[in-house]
């Protein structure tokens, strides 16, 4: 073939072949013209589309664009800014198509310029096209008057066309992220723009929207290349979470569901998530939480589908998240987030994955009858498998965590099994780790870990309870023990465990003992307390629950052996230690008495040690604590032992253990603050003759209180040795005290005219004469003159509890005979006068009062402040709330008629004025039971009585967590009882009308409206005013029990109608119920009001003035005025008064 000449080459003809162009050549060719947008035309010509302009020129347009929105969204100069966005907001108005057609374009010439690059398969300037419409966008989001226009916008990009050229930047391949990612930012802003106006659309475009998220949401950026944090450019599986997160916003409910029901989108997101930064795992964390997790409209289902096993365990690794590139302050942000998160989703119900048992709400159907030949354990499988709901996500993905080695991941598991108990067998049934005791950082972990899971409050199903406060059946008894002794803590476990010779291992074996006797003391108090309020089949349920509670605790337990062991092992510089395991044998004594009767135990020498450590001064308060703490426990232990010695004294020791814990509570009563300590001295002193029983007050109460003075004297150590010696010579040999005493009564008999047995005289007292010439003849001057006084004392006290007079007249002269002989005299005439300047009766009086904690009461200063010099009779005592509450189930022995007539109700309504909460809660859960059983009872009055249990829980309810029913209430609630079994009563009408008048009580209003139906309305039935008045008098004293009462009768006005009232004439048996509810309010802190408020020590003067008052009255009146005026503020009265109280006072005593 002949070759071309050059001559060819310059011809025109079409076959010549285009010229190769120099680089020089080229950069010149492709030259654009840069444009600054400051005008509407230069915005209009930069825009605008015209084939025959260069591609390059159309990049730089767009990058002129770019540059102005920048400018509108990021530029600093306020006036430039204001004036380009004047210029946007023209050319956007100028934009809108002139007909209606849903087919228009908006912006055509920039849709128009992208259909060109995509067509023309040029990627750069499409992405540059996209990536500037996303621009404007986000620009104009935030401008109230670019809205119309925005929403144009997004409904143009949504069309048919747009969305195939989307595709095609979708569809590119994973290596032009430079083409993707604009995409993806575009779809972002058309989904947030406008509240997410247009999100519906792109969901209904999600075979090309959502198409290939999966695969961008696992594109990380891999770059070899050092870039700052800050200049760096967000990542396709960055700009792709950010569009699943507006998504997971905005869209509708069923569009949400189906976005989070793909498991390839999950899967691709909480993939490696630990392989991303802080701020991309922190954003993941909070659209979850906040769109998922806490959108209450998402059904459980699909929660469930989102936080899978797989989900959690990789939500899971983020607890030990690491990134080189991130501050530490950022990586414990991500682990303590993460962890708030999965708390969140593990833990809450309606939040999360986790599904409580399954129950269905109350019905007013009776209870079940189980029958007789149902058990215990048949009826909890049948109620297992109807109410159950098992987390096996959750009991799974538990199984891949570390509790032992992350406190976090404790705390998440724990959590967790408080949520839903259930977990905690299904949890330690699958997990296969030994409690090997060893000292390794992770058996000291996984012990950790077992500790929390037995401190977890019981669950209200093993408490007789649920959500609806209902009495079900008992619990499996596989849940109940599994949440105090888990799986792995076996017998042989715990036995080796206390077994070791390192002392921090059995110390965590005892801590661990000790948290599930606690568990088991209120989970067996739970079952006893749902077995009264039972009917008597389900009952026997709940009893066999308890038994077989007990017992297979009993079986998991170590031997009493190994605890007694671990105790006398224990060093004595280790307070803590001494304290636990003391504490723990207590609970065996108390809760397993057959496993601790099992041992001999002699707590003798350890409570020995602890009462004279207890006694020793100690600068560390903790320790003191500890001390005090021990000490109890071991006084618990030796009340419950046998083997104890109370009247054993070693010789290291300078007095018994009775003695010392006498001393011990004289000297500090405040540390006795539930009254164990009391509680143990009675309990030993009534199994002894020691003392006398069946005296007006308690004979410990004697001997305390004469000792109280003398326990701070000089020479009390020799005091209490010397009583100390009495006591253990009279428990050795009380026979020949015994027939000591009778012959010293037989030689006065004819004066006396008793029988030894009726003079009420102590045997201690006997011991005492015994040795009482030993004392004078070998102490010292000092501890006689203490003994002395003390002896005084007590003689004074004998007699004010019912010693017979002439008995301690011969017991006294017998004492001042051997002290003239040994010129003693003047020591006891010294005691003899100080002991008449204490009123010891009065002190009596108080301690008897005193129901309280303590037996040591604060004595009057002299009998000049006492009101003996008045011959004030005995005040009547406040009823006491007692320790026992037999009434809370002695209904239920009975018929609905008969607990009722005799009062069997009424008391169980008065509980709900109990202080002890626990108490109001067991009854008004009975009288729930006793109102359900009315109707089924036969009882004619069931009606009014439902009716009138009905009010009273309707008030109670609301009160009995917080505090307790005013007595008030409660007296008004038996006496309206009692009323209704009586249609003759005079009470019978009111009282219905009462009941009937509303269906919710106001406790403030209750005394003014029965003072004002009585006392100003007539009565119902003729010549029964009085009688009324009567009823009313007895109800408002019996109300009146604490400072609240009187604090609601004061707001009320009722002692001054009253008062009023009393100025005429009344009928004796009312005016001594008046003056009785009067001297009921000094005893409750009322005198002051009485004296400021009421006036009365002028209403006594009028009184005792009045022609209708009889001379026997006069007395007890003067007695109410000076009684109110001694309890009362004697700073705020004379203050009220201005010093004429005194006169008035004074003017008393005379008459």
């Amino acid at each position: 073939m002949v070759k071309r000449s050059n001559t060819d080459l310059e011809t025109d003809s079409p076959y010549r072949k285009r010229q190769k162009l120099t680089e020089a050549q080229a950069v010149q060719a492709v030259k654009a013209v840069a444009t600054d947008i400051q005008s509407l035309q230069d915005l209009q010509a930069c825009l605008a589309f015209k084939q025959e302009t260069g591609a390059e020129q159309f990049r730089q347009n767009i990058k002129d664009f770019k540059t102005f929105l920048d400018a509108i969204a990021y530029g600093e100069d306020d006036n430039d800014r204001s004036i380009k966005r004047t210029i946007l907001l023209e050319y956007l108005q100028l934009q809108t198509p002139l007909g209606n057609h849903e087919h228009d374009r908006y912006l055509s010439d920039v849709v128009q310029s992208w259909s060109f690059a995509v067509q023309s398969y040029n990627e750069s300037l499409s992405a540059a096209i996209v990536a500037v419409l996303a621009l404007l966008l986000k620009t104009t989001s935030t401008l109230i008057e670019f809205r119309e226009y925005g929403n144009n916008l997004c409904k143009t990009l949504l069309q048919e066309d747009q969305i195939v050229l989307l595709e095609r930047g979708i569809s590119a391949s994973k290596a032009k992220e430079h083409v993707i990612s604009p995409c993806l930012r575009l779809l972002t802003e058309i989904v947030l723009y406008d509240g997410g106006r247009a999100a519906k659309s792109v969901y209904a475009h999600r075979e090309t929207t959502f198409k290939r998220l999966d695969v961008f949401l696992g594109m990380r950026k891999k770059s070899t290349e050092v870039v700052p944090k800050d200049q760096r450019r967000p990542s396709i599986r960055h700009n792709a979470l950010r569009y699943l997160f507006a998504n997971l916003r905005l869209q509708t409910r069923s569009a949400k569901s189906s976005i989070l029901t793909d498991g390839k989108l999950i899967r691709a997101v909480f993939h490696d998530i630990k392989e991303d930064s802080a701020a991309l795992v922190l954003e993941i964390l909070n659209a979850f939480k906040n769109d998922v997790a806490q959108d209450l409209t998402l059904s459980h289902l699909v929660k469930t589908r989102v936080f899978t096993e797989w989900t959690l365990r990789s939500l899971a690794s983020l607890y030990q998240f690491h990134d080189d590139e991130n501050t530490p302050g950022e990586i414990v942000n991500v682990q303590h987030q993460v962890h708030a998160f999965l708390l969140c989703i593990c833990t809450t119900a309606d939040q999360g994955i986790l599904r409580l048992h399954s129950e269905a709400p109350p019905q007013d159907e009776p209870d079940f009858d189980y029958g007789a030949s149902q058990t215990y354990s048949k009826t909890t499988l049948q109620s297992q498998k109807q109410g159950t709901a098992r987390n096996l996500t959750l009991a799974s993905f538990f199984q891949s965590l570390r509790p032992y080695a992350d406190n976090a991941q404790c705390e998440l598991i724990v959590a967790a099994f408080q949520a839903a108990p259930d977990l905690i067998s299904e949890y330690f049934m699958k997990k296969s780790f030994p409690f090997e005791p060893k000292l390794t950082a992770t058996w000291v972990g996984y012990s950790r870990f077992l500790l929390s899971t037995i401190q977890l409050p019981a669950p209200k199903e093993q408490l007789g309870q649920d959500n609806y406060g209902r009495i079900n059946t008992p619990p499996q008894l596989s849940s109940m023990i599994d949440g105090m002794l888990p799986q792995p803590l076996t017998k042989k476990a715990l036995t080796r465990c206390l077994n070791q010779s390192t002392d921090l291992i059995k110390f965590v074996g005892v801590r661990i003992l000790i948290a599930a006797f606690q568990k088991l003391a209120k989970v067996q108090q739970g079952l006893a307390s749902a077995s009264m309020q039972c009917q008597s089949t389900s009952g026997d349920l709940w009893r066999q629950a308890q038994a077989e509670l007990l017992e297979e605790f009993r079986r998991r337990c170590p031997e009493m052996k190994h605890v007694i062991a671990v105790f006398r092992s224990c060093p004595n510089n280790s307070v803590l230690f001494r304290e636990a395991i003391t504490r723990l044998i207590a609970m065996y004594y108390k809760l397993l008495p057959q496993v601790a009767l099992k041992e001999k135990f002699d707590i003798s020498m350890g409570l020995s040690k602890a009462l004279k450590a207890n006694t020793s001064e100690v600068e560390d308060s903790q320790s003191c604590r500890l001390q005090a703490l021990e000490l109890f426990s071991l006084l618990e232990i030796a009340r419950r032992s046998p083997d104890m010695r109370w009247w054993h004294k070693t010789d290291d020791i300078s007095l018994s253990p009775f003695t010392t814990v006498l001393r011990l509570h004289i000297i500090s009563p405040q540390a006795d603050t539930e009254g164990h300590v009391k509680t143990l001295l009675r309990s030993i002193i009534d199994d002894t003759t020691i003392l006398k029983q069946d005296t007006s007050y308690h004979p410990l109460d004697v001997l305390v209180l004469s000792l109280q003075d003398c326990a701070y004297a000089e020479a009390s150590d020799s005091l209490f040795e010397f009583v100390d010696n009495c006591i253990l010579r009279c428990s050795r040999q009380p026979v020949k005290y015994y027939d000591d005493l009778t012959a010293l009564v037989a030689a006065i008999r004819p004066s006396v005219g008793v029988e030894v047995d009726d003079c009420n005289i102590d045997l201690l007292l006997m011991t005492i004469l015994d040795q009482w010439p030993f004392l004078m003849k070998s102490a010292a001057k000092m501890l006689v003159d203490s003994a002395t006084k003390w002896l005084v004392r007590y003689l004074d006290l004998l007699m004010y509890n019912g010693g017979n007079i002439t008995v301690l007249s011969n017991f006294r002269d017998q004492f001042v005979s051997q002290m003239t002989k040994k010129g003693s005299q003047p020591l006891l005439e010294k005691a003899l006068r100080e002991s008449e300047k204490s009123d010891l009766q009065q002190a009596l009086r108080e301690m008897k009062k005193d129901k309280g904690t303590n037996l040591v009461v604060q004595l009057p200063k002299s009998r000049s402040d006492s009101l003996e010099n008045f011959s004030v009779p005995e005040l009547p005592e406040l009823p006491v709330e007692g320790e026992d509450f037999p009434v809370l189930r002695k209904w239920i022995q009975k018929e609905t008629s008969e607990a009722i007539r005799d009062g069997s109700v009424g008391q169980l309504i008065l509980c709900l004025c109990s202080k002890h909460e626990e108490v109001r809660k067991q009854a008004i859960a009975a009288l729930r039971s006793f109102s359900g059983s009315l109707e089924s009872s036969g009882y004619s009055e069931w009606q009014q009585v439902y009716v009138l249990t009905g009010e009273v829980m309707e008030v109670a309810e609301d009160l009995v967590c917080d505090r307790a029913l005013p007595y008030f209430a409660g007296v008004i609630a038996a006496r309206a009882l009692s009323v209704l079994t009586e249609p003759l009563h005079f009470m019978y009408i009111k009282i219905n009308r009462f009941m009937n008048k509303a269906p919710r009580w106001d406790i403030g209003k209750l005394p003014s409206y029965w003072v004002d139906k009585v006392l100003l309305h007539p009565p119902a039935d003729d010549n029964a005013h009085y009688n009324e008045v009567s009823w009313l008098l007895e109800a408002l004293t019996d109300g009146l029990r604490t400072p609240e009462d009187m604090e609601i009768y004061r707001r009320a006005d009722i002692l001054e109608r009253l008062l009023s009232m009393s100025a005429t004439s009344l009928p004796e048996t009312c005016k001594l119920k008046l003056l009785s509810l009067l001297f009921r309010c000094t005893l409750v802190g009322g005198s002051t009001t009485l004296i400021t408020r009421c006036g009365l020590l002028s209403w006594v003067q009028s009184q005792i003035s009045s022609r209708h008052s009889e001379p026997s009255e006069h007395g007890s009146l003067r007695q109410l005025a000076l009684r109110a005026y001694e309890t009362s503020d004697h700073d705020r009265v004379q203050q009220w008064s201005n010093g004429s109280v005194g006169t008035i006072l004074d003017s008393f005593r005379v008459q």
